[in-house]
């Protein structure tokens, strides 16, 4: 049980520490947001400005999964209700 629990946290961990303004932009477009942007900010805002709406909302998605998928499968192999 504590070894579940632990590997979930470290999914979780894992999950958020992706950075899909930077990576993406650089991914896709090679654009590196965190050097053209004036606040060296990657986030979403500064990727759909600088590498395009498509690639903004790609991070955008990838931004709100990252938190939401290790929510779920928690919730998914703790639950006790059947």
């Amino acid at each position: 049980m504590i070894i579940r629990e632990l590997g979930m946290t470290v999914f979780g961990l894992l999950c958020g520490s992706i950075l899909f303004g930077r990576v993406l932009p650089k991914w896709i477009k090679g654009i590196d947001v965190t050097e053209v942007s004036n606040d060296h900010n990657p986030g979403t805002a500064n990727a759909m400005k600088y590498a395009g709406v498509p690639v903004g909302i790609l991070c955008l998605l990838g931004d709100l999964l990252k938190g939401a998928l290790p929510v779920y499968i928690c919730l998914l192999y703790t639950s006790d209700a059947a």
